[in-house]
C-alpha cells in the first residue's frame, strides 16, 4: 500500500484546498489499547498523554533508543483493566524527539511516526485489500 500513502501535510493541504478547512489534528492510537489517545499538537508532533507512554525499540533487538533515533513503537497504558493491553509492541515505525520542551508548551514526550515495519502483514481497521 505505499504506492497509496499521502503525507500528512498533503492530506491537511488537500482537505484546505478541497474543502476550506484550515486546523486540522491528526491522532495516535489502536482499538487494541483502549483510550490511549495521542493527539497532535500545531507544530505537527504527537503528545503521550499523562496515563500513557511509548518507548522507540531497536528492531532487532528491541532495546529501548534514545530520543531522535527511529525504531518500533511500544505503547504503554494505565487504562486497560479487563485484559493484558497495558503494554502493545506495535508494527509502527516512529522517532521521540524529546521529552517536556515542544515548542507548543505541552509536557511530557513528543514524537513522530515515520510508516510500518517492511514486509508486515496487511492488517487492523484502517487497512484495505481489494477482493479478488
Amino acid at each position: 500500500m505505499l504506492d497509496q500513502q499521502v503525507s500528512n501535510e498533503i492530506f491537511k493541504q488537500k482537505l484546505n484546498d478541497q474543502l476550506g478547512i484550515e486546523r486540522v489534528f491528526n491522532y495516535y492510537g489502536m482499538v487494541e489499547q483502549v483510550g490511549s489517545i495521542f493527539m497532535e499538537c500545531e507544530h505537527g508532533y504527537l503528545h503521550s498523554p499523562i496515563f500513557a507512554d511509548i518507548i522507540v525499540r531497536d528492531p532487532t533487538t528491541l532495546e529501548p533508543l534514545p530520543f531522535g533515533q527511529t525504531g518500533v513503537i511500544e505503547v504503554l497504558s494505565a487504562l486497560p483493566l479487563s485484559y493484558p493491553g497495558h503494554v502493545l509492541l506495535t508494527e509502527d515505525m516512529g522517532v521521540i524527539h524529546s521529552e517536556d520542551d515542544c515548542p507548543c508548551g505541552r509536557l511530557g514526550k513528543y514524537f513522530s511516526i515515520s510508516g510500518r515495519l517492511p514486509k508486515v502483514e496487511v492488517r487492523g481497521c484502517s487497512d484495505t485489500r481489494t477482493m479478488p
